[in-house]
């Protein structure tokens, strides 16, 4: 599993998991291709709020089962497509 910080503007991650529950509780990302390889990355503005979400998903946090399990289904599917360069981001 891949994070980093892209410029301190743009958080990145190659998890499906963060990325599903990140964008579940309200936050946006884009989807793009990751350099070299057949995966994909997710990238999201940085801001306050972004990490303070990702500190509750490392120590383990309630959110909609129905709601993530559906997010992270779709994720999946378009990383996956993304991924093996069948559609654009």
């Amino acid at each position: 599993m891949t994070h980093r910080k892209e410029q301190q503007t743009t958080f990145e991650t190659d998890s499906v998991d963060i990325a599903s529950y990140l964008i579940t509780i309200g936050h946006k990302a884009t989807i793009a291709p990751q350099h070299d390889s057949r995966r994909a990355v997710f990238k999201f503005t940085a801001t306050n709020e972004l990490y303070k979400a990702i500190s509750q998903f490392t120590i383990g946090c309630l959110v909609p089962a129905n709601k993530l399990l559906n997010t992270r289904n779709w994720l999946f599917r378009r990383a996956s497509e993304i991924g093996r360069g069948e559609v654009r981001p």
